[in-house]
């Protein structure tokens, strides 16, 4: 269940809106850093809940730019979901 406030949006929105590639939003989705929402539509088409994917992709952006490898920010993020 979506709550108030809470915007769902496709990958190509998300892609657009943080001017990233659709191969970068497939990639962190694949590794469990971005959290599909639902999939729909011919081709599967995935969907986000928009706040949680800005959250991510912003500790992503701060953890990269910080040096930390792909194996240090799924386990970070891994931890601050359960």
């Amino acid at each position: 269940m979506v709550g108030q406030g809470q915007q769902i949006v496709s990958a190509q929105d998300i892609a657009s809106a943080f001017n990233i590639s659709m191969s970068l939003i497939n990639f962190y989705t694949n590794l469990g850093l971005l959290e599909v929402f639902d999939r729909k539509g011919r081709g599967n088409k995935r969907y986000y809940l928009r706040p949680a994917v800005e959250h991510r992709l912003q500790i992503i952006s701060e953890m990269k730019r910080r040096g930390f490898p792909l194996r240090l920010i799924q386990e970070s993020l891994h931890r601050e979901q359960s």
